[in-house]
């Protein structure tokens, strides 16, 4: 499956259970840190062609933010979190995505 624009309702369950796996990676990871705070979720046109659900530390602490794009592929809207999702496949039954308008928020300015 490619991205989140192939999902359908029926792909709720499975949203979810990506979802709780990256939770009990989240709580794995908050016992050498307890401070440590996650975010889970999706890019909306993502890099790579496979479905993936990132685990994103909000500490941004990473070799991978090396790049203005990486920093806004996180920090963004383009960042779209599995419950936000999951309600709008649950509402709508489908994701859209203007990729010409996620695609401009990668070289916006940081903040």
């Amino acid at each position: 499956m490619g991205g989140m624009t192939e999902l359908q309702r029926d792909d709720v369950e499975m949203i979810k259970h990506l979802l709780q796996k990256g939770k009990e990676l989240a709580e794995k990871l908050q016992r050498k840190d307890s401070s440590a705070v996650f975010r889970f979720g999706f890019h909306a046109v993502p890099s790579m062609s496979h479905l993936h659900m990132h685990v994103v530390s909000q500490d941004f602490d990473s070799v991978s933010l090396k790049h203005k794009k990486h920093w806004n592929s996180f920090t963004t809207d383009f960042f779209h979190s599995a419950e936000d999702v999951i309600a709008t496949l649950e509402k709508d039954g489908k994701i859209v995505i203007d990729k010409s308008y996620f695609n401009r928020l990668l070289s916006k300015e940081l903040r």
